[in-house]
């Protein structure tokens, strides 16, 4: 099929910060656990103030119930900001977290934003076209308004198409939520490990550790302007969710119920998520996940222009590590491929 074009969309771009959204839950659940009414009551709301959306359709979800590992989650950080629903947005940040069966360990997959995939329904044809993987979430939410439930759905979707891989949640959080959650935790801490220059500001960080506040961190991790463009940018959200998980366990935010709240409140306002099981069920599943536990990893691709577009292409590199992740071989395959962990 040939490529469909669209034209180019906001330059605005977030992160996701799903995952550590995800074992903020999880440690409350802990503290739960331990006894701690305060713990109980934060988790309710927490869950409780999270914006529910069919996020994965049909066939691409698994069938709820206890929940047990293997677990498959997808990350989703989109450009969407509200106000202006009338605009185009595409996915700006792809990420499959996938749950060890022992639910103590997991591996975070970042899928490049100019990966060329088979997208199975476009503006101009039916029967689906090749493209982008995030144009998918901008074709299925085409408005206006624009849908984020509908972009998404479409992008799992092509996702499902892609690794074989059903999901057993699913989460977007927009623009807004960034900023907002950095500040609730009092900026997070850093170590810049590469030159950076902001093609918006023009501050440059230099390497070495740092705390930044919000929309310093938000400039920061959006940066692709360097000699391998988007590989870098992907360490540096992988660096940052990593980094923040650690802050929550080191600093005393986890411990003050002033604090956490504060923190969940923020989260709660810019989250949307899918689960084929009760939050606090999937919650309570990932109480062993620690920040020791998370493998980062760096899906391997070519890179090309194609009719002047650059391109992520696939590999055979590329099959070995989808088939891997679908086959729930991650380990293994990453002592085999030591260059694709994300230190």
């Amino acid at each position: 099929m040939g490529r469909v074009r669209i034209p180019r969309l906001s330059s605005v771009h977030a992160p996701a910060w799903t995952l550590w959204c995800i074992g903020i839950g999880a440690l409350l659940m802990l503290a739960s656990a331990g006894g701690l009414v305060t713990g109980g009551v934060l988790l309710e709301r927490y869950t409780s103030s999270l914006h529910r959306a069919d996020l994965l359709p049909e066939g691409v979800t698994r069938t709820g119930g206890q929940v047990t590992g293997p677990l498959n989650i997808l990350l989703v950080g989109s450009d969407y900001r509200r106000g202006l629903e009338n605009e185009a947005w595409r996915s700006d940040t792809i990420m499959i977290l996938h749950v060890a069966p022992t639910l103590d360990q997991a591996f975070v997959l970042s899928i490049p934003r100019d990966l060329q995939v088979q997208i199975p329904r476009c503006p101009d044809s039916e029967s689906g076209c090749l493209d982008k993987v995030n144009a998918a979430f901008a074709y299925g939410g085409a408005g206006p308004p624009f849908d984020q439930a509908k972009g998404y759905r479409l992008l799992a979707a092509t996702l499902h198409d892609l690794t074989g891989l059903r999901f057993d949640a699913a989460a977007v959080i927009d623009f807004s939520g960034f900023a907002k959650l950095v500040e609730a935790i009092g900026g997070v801490r850093l170590c810049v490990d590469v030159e950076t220059t902001s093609i918006h500001t023009g501050m440059t960080w230099q390497p070495g550790c740092q705390v930044f506040q919000g929309h310093q961190a938000l400039d920061y991790v959006r940066q692709r302007d360097f000699p391998d463009g988007d590989v870098t940018r992907q360490r540096h959200q992988q660096q940052f969710i990593k980094a923040v998980l650690e802050q929550g366990f080191d600093s005393g935010t986890l411990t003050d119920p002033r604090k956490l709240d504060k923190v969940l409140r923020a989260a709660g306002d810019s989250l949307t998520v899918d689960t084929a099981y009760a939050p606090a069920d999937l919650l309570f599943a990932l109480r062993d996940l620690r920040p020791s536990g998370l493998v980062m990893l760096q899906l391997p691709v070519a890179w090309d222009w194609i009719g002047g577009v650059s391109y992520a292409l696939p590999t055979e590199r590329t099959t070995a590590m989808l088939a891997a992740l679908r086959d729930g071989d991650l380990a293994s395959f990453t002592v085999r491929n030591p260059d694709l962990v994300n230190r």
